[in-house]
């Protein structure tokens, strides 16, 4: 008894789960506390569940329906127990029957904060393409979408009220769900309409039985004439395949107060709409990738049953800051709730509730879907589906199919493990740059020239330079070759989803407007960082590196791996290798950078011709004003989802993001002053490179003060910064000193490359990319080139300042300023405009600059408005800027 009154009532009430109704009534008997806890209503629910399953007619108590599932049998009086009242206290056992009596009508949240985040509007004011591009990957409310359903119709017999339904079908069985801990081996609860509705109109259950059908269809298929799926979401891939052979997809969920779906992620990245018929419901949800707060994971979207909505409602939800809690949502009778593919979301019955919900597989996440699928080693579920899309003559989305199929090609489970490891596997990409070298005979003859010229560089044959999307190795020191993966098209002028829904299947006569080739969209980058390669070579810029050749690796396969190659100079290092490895540059070597920027690098790229026969993916002029602003539009339909999944701004400022971008491309764009030109749009600090000037620190190693002096004057007399440059120098005899100092100089050299390339002093690329980078150092750094013009695009010069801005330059105030004090920038800026359109163009570059804004300047999180975030971070940028103008306009 010692032992027994130490346990917590919370354990006692747990170990009672595991005694069967004789064990019960036996542990009754041992003491009042006892009698207390084994006669538990949520007990005795556990036992009827398990003895009856469904068969069963609810009446007076769980006990009662225990011993009497069906016949009507006097309700015996109650035991008089000699117990004074306060005798025995639980708080357990109150919160408990506090939570079973609980009216939750108005149990709602903040209606000020609800609106803003998930929008609500009529489904007339919405087509299916512009619901497709603006909506169909956030959270929204429809309304007026059941106005023509006979099951909206509550004084019709047609109704889903319940009494309605029990008259049609009353003696039909329907699958019931709880949230109790019933082994999983036993069968499906399933229980008559009639005997759910008894149940419901005397139940005070914590976790109420609640009717979630899947094959409502079937046992009642008259209720398939009383709702009609929603004009928006007309696109299905799943629609294709025989209702008979088709995994579960629409439901019918009936249910009480209190009652409702704890925290989960919809199965296979699956989309979903839910139509609510009568009642009322509280939603909450959380975007892809965020798990919400208190429940514990079993699988990466897949969460422990074990706190109900309720519960987390009560006990989690009161403790989470505002940044912390959920988008919330009551959906009224009439609404249609849209949960977009990979959404966290959970839902509390407010009342007694009847809806009807469907998932969906749309252009948006056919890709997700299918990855789930062979990510969970479900692939011959894939099977019916090609085979249905074949037989449907569906060109494109075969070809999807074998896209994400490629990594088992490539020896890896899933895309991720592909680019983790296959994609940097040198030993794997031989046989195939081996292919373009034979195929390209002059880089036979250029090899054998630049091995016996420079026979250390040659040594190293194949090293990996990026475990990004796209295999990038270098070659013998000489060349880059880089190989275009087909993931590429998570990164292009669109989204995939633009392009595949051109062909997806529809329900009607639906057609989208523009068509896109799938290929093209593929290709894309590819095709882009050729166009600038010859634009640069017409141009004779020599601020890139060269292109040696380019073309396609197979010819027929499931992926032809474009490819190009290019010039490659291993004494450049980036500026960010040189700010993680390096410990920083000097303030000099910032002031030469931004100057290089502003009257080099932007003048000549952006002044390079760009074709006016070349057509974008929608057959807009890559030339003209109008494929900025359908880019601009794009990236503006899809923004607010993208700033959700991403968490990175305050919840305040991303209720403001419909408010303060305009709707509408146009309005983002001055159409008479903005000029077209080529703008890379991911000038980072990986993607500029330079030379170290680090002979000092080599010469000053040497032990003779004379070979240091001669040493000196020669690399001054012939601008030499580098000890490379000065080990590379022939005749070596000019220099004035012997080959013994020479070998002692490469020697020195070579060390200083392998310690800071080594794969054990390499960066953590888990970790913030912002926290590792020492910005003011000791280092002198000269830039030369800029690589990577795969997601170059065309529009407004002011789009390349972003990622500059804020990733290259650190948003370091001063050299953002004497960057755009530059002639090139102040002759194109308006002081007075500059701040907003920045802060817009931020918000919708693909860069996620924004992440970096919030970093680099903290205080912006605590300020009220957009506006004022926009000035706070720019205006400073531009202080005296038309001060500088007009000086220098004076004669």
């Amino acid at each position: 008894m010692v032992v027994m009154a130490s346990l917590t009532d919370h354990l006692k009430a747990y170990l009672t789960l595991f005694l069967d109704a004789e064990d019960l009534q036996a542990t009754s008997q041992v003491s009042k506390v006892w009698f207390i806890f084994c006669n538990e209503e949520p007990l005795w629910m556990l036992q009827v569940l398990r003895k009856h399953q469904g068969q069963f007619t609810y009446r007076h108590s769980w006990k009662y329906v225990f011993y009497h599932p069906r016949e009507d049998v006097p309700f015996p009086s109650r035991p008089c127990i000699s117990m004074p009242p306060t005798a025995f206290t639980s708080d357990f056992l109150y919160r408990r029957y506090c939570r079973c009596h609980m009216d939750v009508s108005n149990f709602t949240p903040d209606k000020s904060t609800v609106s803003q985040l998930i929008p609500r509007f009529s489904i007339d004011d919405v087509t299916p393409t512009s619901f497709f591009s603006q909506f169909a990957r956030r959270p929204v409310v429809l309304t007026n979408a059941m106005t023509t359903w006979p099951a909206f119709a509550h004084d019709s017999p047609r109704g889903w009220t319940l009494p309605h339904l029990v008259t049609r079908y009353g003696d039909v069985s329907c699958r019931v769900t709880h949230n109790l801990d019933v082994s999983k081996e036993e069968p499906t609860l399933r229980m008559t309409l009639a005997d759910f509705a008894t149940y419901t109109a005397s139940q005070h259950d914590e976790t109420p039985l609640y009717i979630f059908d899947a094959d409502f269809g079937t046992a009642m298929p008259e209720l398939l004439d009383d709702y009609s799926i929603p004009s928006v979401f007309q696109e299905d891939l799943l629609s294709l395949l025989p209702t008979a052979s088709r995994p579960d997809f629409r439901w019918i969920v009936i249910g009480p107060a209190r009652s409702g779906a704890s925290w989960h992620v919809d199965p296979v990245k699956t989309s979903a709409w839910n139509a609510l018929v009568v009642g009322r419901k509280r939603w909450a949800l959380y975007p892809p990738g965020r798990q919400p707060p208190g429940i514990t994971l079993l699988e990466e979207d897949i969460a422990s049953p074990s706190i109900t909505t309720l519960d987390w409602y009560l006990h989690v939800y009161p403790t989470l800051a505002d940044e912390d809690k959920p988008m919330e949502i009551i959906q009224e009778p009439g609404d249609v709730i849209s949960v977009p593919s990979g959404w966290w979301h959970a839902v509390l019955n407010l009342e007694m509730t009847v809806a009807v919900t469907q998932n969906f597989v749309d252009a948006h996440n056919v890709s997700d879907f299918i990855e789930s699928l062979i990510r969970d080693g479900d692939l011959h579920q894939l099977e019916p589906i090609e085979a249905a899309v074949k037989k449907a003559n569906l060109p494109v989305l075969p070809r999807l199919f074998q896209l994400h199929q490629m990594p088992s090609d490539e020896g890896c489970t899933d895309e991720a493990a592909m680019v983790e490891f296959a994609f940097s596997d040198a030993k794997r990409w031989e046989p195939r740059i081996r292919h373009v070298v034979d195929s390209t005979p002059q880089m036979s003859d250029w090899l054998s020239q630049h091995t016996r010229e420079k026979p250390w560089t040659a040594a190293r044959t194949i090293e990996s330079l990026t475990s990004r999307v796209n295999p990038t190795f270098s070659v013998h020191g000489l060349w880059a070759f880089k190989f275009f993966s087909p993931l590429n098209r998570l990164w292009g002028t669109c989204s995939e989803a633009a392009v595949l829904t051109t062909t997806f299947p529809k329900r009607g006569n639906v057609q989208a407007a523009t068509v896109a080739s799938f290929h093209e969209f593929l290709v894309e980058s590819y095709e882009t960082e050729c166009l600038v390669y010859d634009a640069l070579a017409k141009a004779n810029v020599e601020l890139a590196p060269t292109l040696v050749a380019s073309g396609y690796l197979r010819g027929d396969s499931t992926w032809r791996w474009p490819y190009i190659v290019t010039s490659f100079n291993p004494q450049l290092v980036s500026l960010d290798q040189v700010l993680k490895t390096q410990g920083g540059l000097k303030l000099e070597s910032w002031h030469a950078l931004v100057d290089w920027l502003g009257s080099k690098w932007f003048p000549a790229f952006h002044a390079l011709e760009v074709p006016k026969d070349r057509l974008g993916l929608f057959q807009t002029p890559i030339s003209s004003l109008q494929w900025y602003i359908e880019y601009l539009q794009r990236r503006r339909d899809g923004l607010f989802a993208t700033h959700a999944q991403d968490n990175e701004m305050p919840r305040h400022l991303l209720a403001q993001l419909d408010a303060y971008l305009p709707t509408d491309a146009n309005a983002l764009v001055d159409s008479q002053a903005t000029r077209v030109v080529f703008v890379h749009q991911d000038l980072t600090d990986e993607n500029i490179l330079g030379r170290i000037s680090d002979l000092d620190s080599f010469l000053d190693q040497l032990d003779d003060d004379k070979d240091k002096k001669t040493l000196r004057e020669f690399c001054k007399a012939h601008g030499i910064g580098t000890a490379n440059d000065l080990v590379e120098c022939e005749p070596w005899d000019q220099t004035g000193t012997s080959h013994a100092v020479r070998w002692k100089l490469f020697k020195l050299s070579q060390a200083k490359k392998t310690l800071t390339t080594s794969f054990a002093l390499k960066e953590d690329q888990t970790t913030d990319k912002n926290a590792d980078k020492v910005y003011q150092g000791s280092i002198t750094w000269t830039p030369e080139v800029v690589i990577d013009f795969a997601d170059t695009k065309t529009g407004d010069p002011l789009w390349d300042l972003v990622p500059v801005l804020f990733s290259t330059l650190h948003g370091d105030v001063d050299l953002c300023r004497r960057l755009l004090q530059t002639s090139y920038w102040r002759n194109q800026i308006d002081a007075a405009t500059f701040p907003q359109r920045m802060m817009q163009l931020t918000l919708l570059h693909p860069s996620q600059c924004i992440r970096a804004l919030f970093h680099y300047f903290p205080q912006t999180t605590s300020l009220p408005t957009w506006e004022q975030v926009a000035d706070l971070v720019f205006s400073p940028m531009v202080a005296k800027l038309d001060d500088i103008k007009t000086a220098a306009k004076a004669p």
